[in-house]
């Protein structure tokens, strides 16, 4: 989701937690985040589309990375 406020809002609309299940995933998220400098991309889940649209350009980014190509490729020449 985009904000902490608005993660709260969802898992508790969605009322298929107890308040302590809530509270926990709520600390995990707070977590997670604090581990966002290990990671290459963000994509944040906050309009479907965007996020699908984020998490393809992600994958296919991935695909075509230098080194995945450095072995097999440079052998052809």
């Amino acid at each position: 989701p985009p904000s902490y406020e608005i993660l709260e809002q969802r898992l508790t609309r969605r009322a298929a937690d107890p308040a302590d299940t809530i509270k926990t995933r709520l600390e995990n998220a707070r977590e997670e985040l604090r581990a966002l400098p290990e990671y290459e991309y963000v994509v944040v889940n906050g309009v479907l589309e965007e996020a699908v649209s984020a998490i393809c350009s992600v994958i296919l980014a991935e695909r075509h990375r230098r080194a995945r190509y450095q072995g097999k490729f440079l052998e052809r020449f």
